[in-house]
């Protein structure tokens, strides 16, 4: 079946996760009227058509995961409005353009675009981190198509600052789901103290990379 357009009366609610149902396909539903939505997770909810102009207006979006579906076109302009956004997950579609959309998101703490079709320079992004008050650190997973192809015609994206390189058309890099701890307390109302993201289910490689260059397993957010 499909997501009902009923959801989108649930004005009051800040947490929606379908992550993992065989829906049929359909576009994203409209949520625009949920304006206290701060955790979004539709990974692998057979999405298609493109990223809609007003998910830019979602200001209390902490986290967003579209991953793995099949999303078309470009990143819209109004994700650059998102500066609030910790966690954003657009993986595993079939996206094109310029990633640099995303460079006005400062406070990201992961960002992952790999398995897409975009192209160009990702170093706006990095640039953005290294400048921004909160301090490049902030930037702690960064995945993106930035490996050497075999024929040598380079990359698809050059990422100076990615912790995880892909190649474009493979599949087996970085295929692993990333999930969220996603237990609130919903019987004492809504709280989510922190973040926090796995490597248990990552690809070994990436596990053994990221234990030799940071001595922390997991990326934490912390929410006042």
């Amino acid at each position: 079946g499909v997501i009902p357009d009923t959801v989108a009366d649930m004005t009051g609610l800040v947490y929606f996760k379908t992550a993992g149902n065989d829906f049929s396909k359909q576009p994203i539903p409209d949520l625009r009227k949920l304006t206290e939505l701060r955790e979004w997770s539709m990974k692998g909810n057979n999405l298609v058509g493109s990223l809609p102009e007003w998910i830019g207006t979602m200001e209390s979006l902490k986290l967003l995961d579209l991953g793995f579906n099949g999303l078309t076109g470009s990143i819209p302009a109004s994700m650059g409005e998102l500066e609030g956004i910790n966690f954003l997950l657009l993986n595993k579609n079939k996206l094109s353009g310029d990633v640099n959309t995303l460079s006005t998101l400062t406070r990201l703490h992961a960002l992952s675009l790999e398995g897409n079709d975009f192209g160009g320079n990702a170093n706006g992004i990095c640039t953005a981190h290294k400048e921004s008050s909160t301090g490049f650190a902030t930037l702690q997973m960064f995945t993106a198509d930035c490996y050497p192809t075999p024929d040598g015609s380079g990359p698809e994206v050059t990422c100076s600052c990615c912790t995880k390189c892909c190649m474009d058309g493979d599949d087996e890099c970085s295929n692993k789901s990333w999930e969220t701890n996603y237990d609130p307390e919903w019987e004492y109302g809504y709280v989510r103290p922190s973040y926090h993201f796995t490597l248990d289910n990552a690809p070994v490689v990436y596990s053994q990379k990221n234990a030799e260059e940071n001595p922390i397993d997991s990326i934490h957010d912390t929410i006042p």
